[in-house]
């Protein structure tokens, strides 16, 4: 069990360290951070190939873009399924 704590703990790092920086990245654009800067770059190219496709699927809104929350809401019930099966496995 200890094995499987350990694993979930570094599960659970990996998400919330995905979510800041998905979190940084939704600062950035309200702040108008360069395109061109390399912390700009380094967010989009992180955060891009997941918020994309959810993108894509969303109705459009006028300048409203509520992927990065609909993200982190996935990410967040993505981590506690993954919590839920290790518990009812081990």
């Amino acid at each position: 069990m200890h094995l499987v704590s350990t694993i979930l703990y570094g599960i659970d790092i990996a998400f919330e360290v995905y979510i800041f920086i998905l979190f940084a990245r939704v600062i950035a654009s309200w702040i108008r951070l360069s395109p061109y800067s390399k912390v700009y770059q380094f967010l989009f190219s992180m955060t891009e190939p997941l918020l994309g496709p959810i993108r894509r699927l969303m109705p459009k809104t006028s300048m409203l873009d509520f992927s990065p929350m609909i993200l982190m809401i996935v990410l967040v019930v993505i981590q506690r399924l993954i919590h839920a099966l290790a518990y009812m496995i081990f």
